[in-house]
């Protein structure tokens, strides 16, 4: 491509993607005044409109936990984990190094 058709195609995107964000954006707010505008399903959501602290409701009721039994996921997780903590530590050393970088190039060019 010619660098003028460069340009009309990223006109282009720039254009469609506009298009697509302020069409995102009243699908937002039309669906947002359905949400205000419908009545409640049940009598539990009055009682939360009504000012009610949903942390300070009935305290019977039962939160299920699940349970991490199963050895296969215990591995997945312990991984996830491993690689997660590498990336960390990979950025923490990219970081130290760029600053050294630009710290020695500094000192080059004063």
């Amino acid at each position: 491509m010619t660098s003028r058709e460069k340009r009309l195609q990223r006109k282009k995107w720039n254009e469609n993607s506009k298009r697509y964000l302020e069409k995102k954006k009243k699908e937002r707010v039309i669906q947002q005044m359905l949400i205000d505008d419908s009545p409640p399903t049940s009598d539990r959501e009055e009682n939360i409109d009504a000012g009610e602290d949903p942390l300070e409701g009935p305290s019977n009721q039962l939160v299920k936990v699940p349970s991490v039994n199963c050895k296969k996921c215990e591995k997945k997780d312990k991984l996830i984990r491993r690689l997660r903590y590498g990336m960390v530590q990979k950025r923490i050393y990219n970081m130290k190094c760029t600053k050294k970088t630009e710290a020695l190039f500094i000192r080059y060019i004063n």
